[in-house]
């Protein structure tokens, strides 16, 4: 196992895993607690637990993949991420939102494997529905809990985000009577749609669904490299020894 792990860390693999450069991943580890208390000490160093949090954010693998991946057990990956997950989005807590600071606001639809919080949404496949709140310069503040993504982002930015009342917050005609939201005027009568952007709304509908499925092999066929150059590595260490 710790040949595995230490192949895992290594910093191409590392960044290959979770887009994070080297100083980035190291900052992170840094400024993270451990979390350990008294009794049994991890199984995982400090610096695998990050990388193994890392990886469940950025691939969206399940607890099995990321048990194979980091040569450990289910039950492990578990406790590692429901004490870490909390402790990095701390790291990441947005400050008090500024008044005279233009922000966007948009949902967003993320596919997850746990089946009791998502919902077959507009894309064919089972997501939540994420509100996130961005400033011109492309930095995240408030992110809404997870809803399930066939609930309309007007209800779920309502429930989820902080009272938007007194901030400049720009938003599309999703957002009609959200309070603090600015939303471009609605039109007076909507175009009915012709046959060919009938057909054409349904060819966009199959493509982004296909090229989900693609994504999801990309990451898959990563992944499995990346398992392959550590089980190579180790067997050829151990033969070594």
């Amino acid at each position: 196992m710790n040949t595995v792990i230490g192949t895992l860390n290594d910093c191409t693999d590392r960044t290959a895993l979770t887009r994070l450069p080297p100083d980035a991943f190291r900052a992170v580890v840094e400024r993270t607690p451990s979390g350990v208390s008294a009794g049994r000490p991890p199984v995982l160093a400090h610096e695998t637990r990050i990388l193994l949090v890392s990886c469940a954010l950025r691939l969206n693998l399940t607890e099995r993949a990321l048990a194979v991946l980091f040569d450990t057990t289910r039950a492990t990956v578990h406790r590692t991420l429901r004490k870490l997950l909390p402790v990095l989005a701390g790291l990441f807590a947005p400050a008090e939102l500024d008044t005279e600071t233009v922000f966007l606001l948009d949902g967003t639809l993320i596919p997850v494997h746990d089946q009791t919080i998502t919902a077959c949404s507009n894309n064919y496949r089972r997501s939540v529905n994420i509100q996130v709140m961005a400033s011109l310069d492309r930095k995240i503040v408030p992110v809404g809990r997870a809803w399930s993504g066939n609930r309309n982002d007007i209800v779920v930015a309502r429930d989820t985000l902080p009272d938007l009342t007194g901030l400049h917050v720009l938003a599309d005609t999703a957002y009609p009577s959200l309070p603090g939201v600015t939303t471009p005027p609605p039109c007076s009568e909507p175009e009915a749609l012709t046959s060919t952007q009938i057909v054409s709304a349904s060819r966009r509908t199959w493509i982004e669904a296909q090229l989900a499925r693609f994504a999801t092999a990309t990451v898959a066929r990563a992944v499995a490299a990346a398992v392959a150059r550590a089980v190579a590595a180790a067997a050829v260490r151990g033969g070594l020894g």
